[in-house]
């Protein structure tokens, strides 16, 4: 590692110093446009156009490659520059691989020209831009953004979760204050919403032409001289590798962060070698080609076809640890009412002082109760039917229902009114296989009628595949298909499961996927493995598996239903199947679930929580779970405030009030975000979260 610095500072690269740096750079290249280094200039780029043709020709023919929309693309905007087309293309393969959809914003988007490619390609609904410099707005509303903001990273002018993703492509290592920066590309994500950007590693310099030189000739001190002057000439800030951006990301309550190399050695070696304004900034020859190019079209063309082929061929290779100079991360936003992955702050630990741990705790609680007063999950209940499985980890193991029961639609359409017409997550299934369920596809489609802006998620456990009905759901709008694996071999899937659908359930998740691709439909497709202690091993090959097929494979943590009143856990651990010791807590807090999520169970009853298990009949119910109301009585909104009394109880730590809280370990799913006030509050509180507005 060249630069050994704070994760969110260099001590040796100052702001100041890199401008002055590039103004000498500029000054350089304003010279070439004298006489006699104008001709000079010119001469080198035609030798330069004459070069590459001739390597394309020989890439074509050997490699029988054909340039691809993007390859394409890019030569047309960057044919007098082809590293550049060379960078972009590594970088835009990624973003792709990445899936991102939705309304997504684009930090640093500058002119927009990669972007703009980006949103033809995906499946944005629409692309936002900001950029320091208002001088680019024009271009990068002429590229596809449907907005543009000159604004700085650190203080974007959007509302809380307004978009779906956000992107940066090689923009965050120029920016001063990185913390501020990535604080606010979190609070402007919805629940579930994911920050995916491209940004140089700790080995970037191994793919420099002069330093590798250097370092051959055995000048070490002329090398990293060398790095330092590049890093100030292109105002490179940060350095960090990926276990510093995890760390960055979590804190600020990113359920997972995931980092993958970008660039191999040798592509950054043949970019540097390309790029003539670093070494001989009198060289610069793209404005010289552009006045040659537009007096005969020839030249273009010609520069166009090499740059699309070379390009091709030169973006293949893959980046592997050892040789990666960039680094690809995507961070996930944990969407509501499902369980956090990787804890933000040390999920059971006790209460730090420290200021940054306070922050910490405070940036998931804003995530988390990112609707304020109001929920930002609601479950919908279809339906009560004997399952299909009997899976250990469910009460169907213990009892089924003894018929099928399914959800009024005419009722889900009263409910469905008084909902709020933004910021709550449906999440829709029912007590059996959900797409079993007659009522489902109706019931998205009058979701999506009556409350369009919401996303909805579907779970269903994959052991049933009917065409028409997923075809129903995307054309209906479903935002999101949530494939309950569980399991990720055949052996402890037929254990788990008690039933041998593996190799059915596998087909099935590829039979959807190719489906979805097939229709280009925007329907994020999510797959998880329960997280047992003995599911890691074979944990890692499934993700293998499916990564870059479906949009996410989670590792998930196990909920137990409310507690003992099923035996859960016990059953698990007589068929070799233990909760990891790290998912258990010391600390009891409250559970962060009743103050962001309520449920509609499929006969009309709102329930407090997933712990409420339905059945055929209200009597035949053997849960402890207190209902909250009849929404053929009330209204969401009112059943909604009708939960504030078990709130309150868990505030004052009195969560052993409620029969149902007192063995349950839902709460412990979620990050630690309480903080103990330095004296108990009003009627008893125990707990707060200070600064961050949310239900009582």
């Amino acid at each position: 590692m060249m630069h050994p610095v704070d994760p969110l500072r260099s001590a040796d690269l100052r702001f100041d110093e890199a401008r002055a740096r590039y103004e000498v750079l500029q000054g350089e290249i304003r010279r070439s446009r004298r006489t006699p280094y104008r001709q000079l200039a010119l001469a080198v780029g035609l030798l330069w156009v004459t070069l590459l043709a001739v390597i394309a020709t020989v890439c074509r023919i050997c490699t029988h490659g054909k340039p691809d929309s993007i390859d394409r693309a890019l030569a047309r905007h960057y044919w007098n520059v082809p590293e550049m087309a060379l960078h972009k293309k590594i970088e835009l393969a990624a973003f792709l691989r990445a899936g991102l959809s939705g309304k997504v914003v684009d930090l640093g988007c500058g002119n927009g020209i990669v972007g703009g490619i980006l949103l033809k390609e995906a499946a944005f609904v629409s692309l936002s831009g900001v950029d320091v410099n208002i001088g680019v707005a024009d271009e990068a509303r002429a590229n596809g953004y449907v907005d543009f903001a000159a604004s700085d990273l650190a203080e974007l002018p959007f509302p809380n979760a307004s978009f779906d993703a956000a992107i940066s492509i090689c923009v965050l290592e120029h920016v001063n204050d990185l913390a501020a920066a990535l604080r606010e590309a979190c609070r402007v994500l919805k629940p579930g919403g994911r920050l995916v950007f491209s940004t140089i590693g700790p080995r970037f310099h191994e793919g420099l032409v002069g330093y590798r030189l250097l370092r051959l000739l055995r000048r070490p001190a002329a090398a990293q001289g060398f790095a330092s002057g590049r890093d100030l000439a292109s105002m490179h800030v940060h350095f960090l590798d990926g276990d510093a951006w995890r760390s960055e990301l979590l804190k600020l309550g990113f359920a997972e962060v995931r980092v993958e190399p970008l660039f191999s050695r040798r592509q950054l070696l043949l970019y540097d070698a390309m790029n003539f304004a670093i070494y001989f900034p009198r060289f610069y020859f793209c404005d010289k080609l552009e006045v040659w190019a537009s007096r005969g079209p020839l030249l273009k063309r010609l520069a166009v076809w090499a740059t699309q082929n070379c390009v091709s061929v030169a973006s293949r290779q893959q980046a592997t640890a050892e040789n990666g100079t960039h680094l690809f991360v995507s961070a996930t936003m944990p969407a509501p009412g499902e369980a956090v992955v990787a804890a933000t702050v040390g999920n059971g630990s006790s209460a730090s002082s420290s200021d940054s741990t306070a922050e910490a705790r405070r940036a998931a609680a804003r995530f988390i109760f990112a609707n304020g007063v109001l929920p930002t999950n609601f479950s919908i209940n279809l339906g009560a039917a004997p399952c299909n499985h009997s899976c250990l980890f469910c009460p169907q193991s213990v009892r089924k229902p003894r018929k099928a029961a399914w959800l009024d639609l005419d009722l889900l359409r009263k409910v469905a009114s008084e909902m709020p017409k933004t910021g709550v997550l449906l999440n829709i299934s029912s007590y059996s296989e959900t797409l079993a369920a007659p009522n489902l596809v109706p019931a998205v489609r009058l979701l999506k009628t009556l409350r369009p802006e919401l996303k909805i998620v579907m779970a269903t456990n994959g052991s049933l595949f009917r065409e028409a009905v997923v075809l129903g759901l995307i054309e209906a709008g479903l935002d999101q298909y949530q494939y309950s694996f569980d399991a990720p071999d055949r052996e402890s899937y037929k254990r788990m499961m008690q039933v041998d659908h593996f190799d059915r359930v596998w087909e099935n998740l590829a039979r959807i996927v190719a489906l979805r691709d097939r229709l280009r439909s925007p329907m994020r497709i999510t797959t998880h493995i329960l997280g047992f202690e003995e599911f890691r091993k074979a944990f890692e090959g499934f993700r293998a598996h499916w990564e870059g097929k479906v949009d996410e494979v989670n590792w998930r943590p196990i909920g137990n239903w409310g507690g003992e009143t099923w035996g859960l856990e016990e059953s698990l651990a007589r068929a070799g199947f233990h909760v990891p010791e790290q998912q258990r807590s010391a600390r009891r807090v409250p559970c962060n679930s009743i103050f962001m999520h309520f449920k509609l169970q499929h006969d009309g009853r709102y329930a407090p929580c997933v712990a409420a298990v339905p059945d055929y009949l209200p009597e035949e119910e053997t849960h402890s779970v207190p209902y909250i109301g009849d929404a053929r009585e009330i209204t969401w909104i009112e059943a909604w405030h009708r939960l504030s009394m078990m709130r309150q109880a868990h505030m004052r730590g009195e969560w052993d009030t409620y029969e149902c809280c007192r063995s349950c370990n839902i709460w412990s799913l979620w990050p630690d975000v309480w903080e103990d006030p330095p004296a108990p509050g009003p009627d008893g509180q125990r707990f707060a979260i200070p600064t961050v507005d949310h239900a009582t």
